[in-house]
């Protein structure tokens, strides 16, 4: 408080004029205070509560530093430092565990020291017992001798026995500590084979039932569902005019302006439905189902129809009896139509409307008049006498149609044909005979001397000329001219003596044919193979012509074919003969084997029936060489005439008037010309660029102005395309826009104009699906109630599978726990029911190598399944708790004699068998190291040698000793004159005990060596731990010594300090006396 402010506030002048005088002295001269610096005070002194303050802080840091000095610790409490002394008191808990550890070793060590030197004396006892074995062995020593040996050996393993049960350490038994003693239960079977004609039943499963196979599931046709377009009016069926269908591969057309019969051919078939068959859509559109092959079926609700696929035959295979056999389902395919499509045809692009509203097929004009031309190159030179004998006895056919058939007879040629005729006059006099109406028909024929043939013409309505029209020469032979003359000596051929046996097919077995030749060939022979007679001969013994007799006619049917065997060897015939009724055989659906002279014949297919006997057969052949009487004779090859007739057609498109040449751009025309096969002519009209159909010729129109103009452009793409005579296409535009194609063409191709009609579907494409093929006949077993828990009560139990139709083959399915092979594999037994014996196969199912309940019928499967070689077959159902026994042959298997008789498979429990079945467990003690070597069963001490991460222990193993576990018990008593207790056995068994104790002791040794070693770890541990520690708690007493001096020192400095502060109010006191 400064003089300045005391004077302030004297307002009332309280203050005597001597002690402000006095104030002012004091502050500005004696402790020369200036403003503000400070007031002199006496109830508080400021100065000596510093200093005592100092002096307190002192001396208790002296306090801390004397405790320190005394006690030699750096933290004597949580105080002094509290993350050392957690720090610290963790090392100390490790620190103090680790010496515990040490001990607990230590004692291990002990414990381990004491099994070892007992089990070193077993060692020394068994090896006496060695030595007493080898010596009761030598041939010097009576039974008086061996008794002392026995008795000793008795003695020495009573101490063994002794030693292992009484080593204890603290109050541990160490050879005979609490062990888990495991036992096995050996499952004992019996199958005990019964005399023959006695029969042992099984017991019944009580989940399966004695009942037939259900029947196999119908085959169940695809089905696709589409809806009607808007254009198509139910109440009209004039609005299905022009429109179509494409199912699979068929387009199926409605028209009222072609007829059924029509073949509208594009890329694929089209059949034509005709609408003036028909009086309403619906009928029309199930007519679909009559021309379609893959259609049976066609409902129409409303708008929406359902197009059923048709059930085809199914061929398929099955392996039994060690071998492949073909099977055919009638009915059975129904998969074969899944994924296939019905759409709205793309067609070919048609120009017949240019407006596109819905082309319909433009049909073709075909000329009246077909030619052809007959040649005469044969001709060379003027006619001979041989030429003319020879043509004489030809004549010439016309075959125009199936009804008019016209023959010209040559020698009845107005001029005749005479010698040195020329080829000219032979063409003049064959035109004048062909040329004329006959039967309504106009022939007309020329010869063209530039080609040198004759061109023949032949107008007619194109009905009335059959699609293959030809003209041909045939012999004729002249009967009033002196005839033919037979050679005398006219042979006949042997009928082959062939043997053939047949075996109807069954449902298992094919058809089988054996055919058998003799094995003696003495030609000439002959036999017959279908509509083919072949005749084996000598030509120098049986000649086929003798001298003039140049002809030859034979007593066949047709002229057989003809084997020279001159020159040729025994064997050489018989496999010629055998390879052509191989061949045959195989062509009929056979597959043939060839042993010795007997072919072998196996119908493809079950069911087939090939009825060899009906053509295969020996057939005796006459043989007679003739001559013409009259002189003439020769063949009819001398003009070797074949001629394929030619006829025009044209076909008309509506191109519209006036030309508009942007309306035809991405259109087009095709034709398909042939008849069993067509070849396609596809065109489209572009503006240069390239169209927008990949199989069509593009007709660049683009710089076309007029119909002269475009009928070039199209001529030109046409000029590369031949027709029947090999001219190019023509083609003519008239002022209409009419364009017409023509060209020539075989009468037997037909012309057809490939359409582009609109399709009947709204919702184009569908596609076919849900089609299941025909299944098997089948029964479903439920194996849910077995379980890993109770699968051993289907022991001794089983069930039979019956085949449909095996002639004599069933399977019994039976479970046991393991087949040890003495299980009969088959018997013989008399059907009741049928009469029939049986041969029935025992199949077991091993229960011990199923994996678990829920695999039970897996596990049937894999097991049985490789024994059924026969017609039935098992495989794992839906869920998978069923086992579906089926036929492996699909649909209904019915009599191929009687179709109102079917065969199907059973299954039957409570079964009967060839043996009995017994089987029970058996208890044993399971000793460690097999039947034959001493092993352990080994029992711990644990060592407890550390707690961090986790609790660490050492174990140190020690056996489970007694006699038994020796090996040397039983017997019970050592006896080396029995005859069953032989010196040579107990040496084995000792010498085996020994070694085992001496393994022991091994393995004992090994977990001394590791105690020692964790031991001086644990050591080395401690004490750098320890070091550690003693670093962080420990005080540094050098550095505490020269804390505390400091502290002294300070101690007096502050001492003398609060003395000087206690003077000032001394002084004060004085002034106020």
């Amino acid at each position: 408080m400064s003089p300045a402010y005391i004077y302030s506030t004297d307002k009332y002048g309280l203050l005597s004029t001597f002690f402000k005088k006095f104030l002012k002295t004091f502050y500005s001269e004696k402790y020369n205070f200036t403003k503000g610096s400070g007031i002199m005070i006496i109830r508080t002194n400021g100065s000596s509560l510093r200093a005592m303050n100092a002096r307190n802080k002192t001396t208790r840091e002296m306090s801390k530093n004397l405790e320190k000095l005394s006690s030699g610790f750096r933290i004597n409490r949580a105080a002094d430092d509290a993350a050392g002394l957690s720090i610290s008191e963790s090392m100390r808990a490790q620190i103090t565990e680790l010496s515990r550890c040490q001990n607990n070793i230590q004692e291990g060590i002990n414990l381990a020291q004491t099994a070892d030197a007992a089990l070193e004396e077993v060692n020394t006892m068994l090896r006496r017992a060695h030595s007493l074995c080898v010596q009761a062995q030598n041939g010097t020593y009576g039974e008086l001798e061996r008794d002392k040996f026995s008795d000793e050996m008795n003695q020495l393993f009573e101490e063994i026995d002794r030693i292992t049960a009484g080593t204890k350490f603290n109050s541990i038994p160490l050879f005979r500590g609490e062990i888990y003693e495991d036992y096995y239960y050996e499952r004992v079977e019996n199958f005990d084979k019964l005399p023959p004609g006695e029969f042992a039943t099984w017991g019944e499963m009580t989940f399966i039932k004695s009942e037939d196979f259900d029947p196999a599931p119908k085959a169940q046709p695809a089905k696709t569902t589409f809806t009607l377009a808007n254009s198509i009016d139910l109440n009209d069926i004039n609005t299905l005019e022009g429109k179509s269908i494409k199912i699979k591969n068929e387009t199926y057309l409605f028209s009222s302006t072609l007829s059924a019969s029509s073949n509208i051919t594009n890329s694929a078939n089209t059949r034509v439905i005709d609408l003036k068959t028909y009086n309403t859509v619906q009928t029309a559109l199930e007519a679909i189902k009559y021309y379609s092959s893959d259609i049976g079926e066609v409902e129409i609700d409303g708008r929406t129809v359902t197009l059923t696929a048709r059930l085809k035959p199914l061929s398929y295979t099955v392996d039994a009896d060690g071998r492949v056999t073909n099977y055919l389902a009638t009915d059975g395919d129904a998969e074969c139509m899944n994924d296939q499509i019905a759409q709205n045809p793309l067609g070919d692009v048609s120009i017949f409307q240019v407006d596109n509203i819905g082309a319909v097929n433009n049909q073709p004009n075909y000329s009246e008049t077909v030619t052809g031309t007959i040649s005469l190159q044969s001709i060379t030179g003027a006619l001979n006498q041989t030429q003319v004998d020879n043509l004489l006895q030809n004549k010439l056919e016309f075959n125009v149609n199936s009804s008019t058939k016209r023959t010209i007879d040559l020698s009845t040629l107005n001029p005749p044909i005479t010698v040195g005729m020329t080829k000219a006059g032979l063409g003049n006099a064959l035109a004048t005979a062909i040329s004329g109406t006959v039967n309504g028909i106009e022939y007309t024929a020329k010869y063209n001397n530039t080609t040198q043939n004759l061109d023949v013409s032949i107008k007619a309505p194109f009905s009335s000329i059959q699609y293959n029209a030809t003209i041909s020469f045939s012999e004729k032979v002249v009967p009033n001219s002196g005839g033919k003359t037979e050679y005398g000596n006219k042979w006949t051929s042997t009928a082959l003596g062939i043997n053939i046996q047949t075996t109807p097919s069954t449902h298992e077995v094919p058809e089988k044919t054996t055919i058998t030749i003799p094995s003696n060939l003495n030609t000439p022979l002959s036999f017959r193979l279908g509509s083919t007679t072949y005749l084996y001969y000598d030509s120098s013994k049986n000649p086929l012509t003798h001298g003039d007799y140049k002809n030859t006619q034979y007593s066949s049917l047709y002229t057989p074919v003809r084997y020279d065997t001159n020159g040729k060897s025994a064997d050489d015939i018989k496999k010629d003969i055998l390879s052509k009724i191989q061949n045959y055989a195989q062509g009929r659906g056979g597959t043939v084997t060839v042993s010795g002279n007997t072919l072998n014949v196996t119908a493809n297919n079950i069911g087939d029936k090939l009825n060899l006997s009906s053509y295969v057969y020996g057939e005796a052949v006459t043989v007679s060489p003739y001559k013409y009487t009259s002189g003439t004779g020769g063949s009819s090859s001398q003009l070797g005439i074949f001629s394929t007739f030619t006829r025009e057609a044209e076909v008309s498109f509506d191109l519209g008037k006036p030309l508009d040449i942007n309306k035809l751009i991405g259109k087009g025309f095709s034709l398909a010309v042939g008849y069993s096969s067509y070849t396609y002519k596809r065109y489209e009209f572009t503006n240069g660029s390239t169209g927008q159909h990949g199989d069509y010729t593009d007709i660049d129109i683009s710089s076309c102005t007029d119909y002269n103009s475009l009928q070039q452009a199209i001529q030109q793409a046409l000029s590369n395309t031949s027709d029947a005579k090999g001219n190019p296409y023509k083609v003519s535009i008239d002022n209409n826009g009419i364009m017409k194609i023509s060209f020539e063409k075989e009468p037997r191709n037909n012309v057809y104009v490939t359409d582009g009609a609109e399709g009947i579907m709204a919702d184009s494409p569908a596609k076919f699906s849900g089609g299941k093929n025909v299944g098997y006949s089948h029964k479903k077993l439920d194996f849910s109630s077995i379980t890993s828990d109770n699968v051993e009560t289907l022991l001794g139990k089983g069930f039979r599978i019956n085949c449909a139709t095996c002639a004599g083959e069933y399977i019994n399915v039976f479970f046991c726990w393991e087949n040890d092979g003495t299980v009969p594999l088959k018997f013989e037994r008399l059907d009741e029911e049928t009469g029939e014996m049986r041969t029935i196969h025992n199949i077991p199912v091993e229960l011990s190598k199923i994996t678990s309940g829920d695999k039970i019928v897996e596990d049937i499967v894999r097991q049985v399944s490789p024994s059924l070689n026969h017609y039935t077959a098992v495989e794992v159902g839906e869920p998978p708790t069923t086992l579906i026994a089926r036929d492996k042959r699909r649909g209904e298997i019915k009599d191929f004699n009687d179709p109102n008789k079917f065969y199907i498979g059973k299954v039957q429990t409570g079964v009967e068998s060839n043996f009995v079945y017994d089987t029970f467990e058996d208890e044993e003690l399971i000793l460690p190291g097999g039947e034959n070597s001493v092993g352990f069963h080994n029992s711990e001490v644990k060592i407890f040698v550390g707690s961090e991460p986790e609790p660490q222990f050492i174990p140190i193993h020690l056996p489970y000793l007694d006699l038994t576990y020796l090996r040397l018990n039983p017997p019970e008593v050592v006896d080396l004159n029995d005859p069953e207790q032989s010196a040579t056995d107990w040496l084995t068994r000792v010498d085996d005990a020994n070694m085992a104790i001496a393994s022991a002791r091994g393995i004992l040794g090994a977990d001394y060596n590791r105690l020692e070693y964790s031991f001086n770890e644990l050591a080395s541990y401690e004490e750098n731990l320890t070091s550690s520690e003693s670093l962080i708690r420990d005080a540094n007493m050098a550095h505490e010594m020269m804390n505390q001096v400091k502290l002294e020192i300070l101690t007096q400095a502050q001492q003398a300090m609060l003395s000087q502060a206690n003077v000032l109010p001394q002084q004060v006191l004085q002034l106020l006396q």
